[in-house]
């Protein structure tokens, strides 16, 4: 079951959500480990600067569709505590619109 994390503006959702991320015309897995509205927490097997820009595609099987979100970049860190070498990344959603929003609060309700 997943878990409210706290001190939020938006409500955070605890879960594992792979994700495809595009950053330099390169594509590659990742795994949001905690999203939102607003953001994400991600597990990335390279790390960016804060201020670099991605996309990340969500696949919302509840909306039948994938949701792709520009995001950039808010810190990066080493996954010291992770099994594989990695890094864990936040990052800020740069666009939703009124629909986008709709989709992922019902992709966080039911597609975790």
């Amino acid at each position: 079951m997943a878990q409210t994390l706290e001190q939020r503006a938006e409500p955070r959702v605890k879960c594992a959500v792979k994700v495809s991320c595009i950053s330099d015309f390169k594509v590659f897995e990742a795994k949001a480990d905690d999203i939102s509205v607003s953001g994400a927490g991600i597990k990335s097997p390279k790390g960016y600067a804060a201020g670099e820009d991605l996309v990340l595609v969500f696949n919302a099987s509840c909306a039948r569709r994938l949701l792709t979100v520009p995001a950039q970049v808010v810190w990066s860190d080493l996954d010291q505590a992770g099994t594989e070498p990695g890094y864990r990344i936040g990052v800020k959603y740069l666009y939703l619109n009124r629909e986008h929003k709709r989709i992922f609060r019902d992709f966080m309700a039911v597609c975790h």
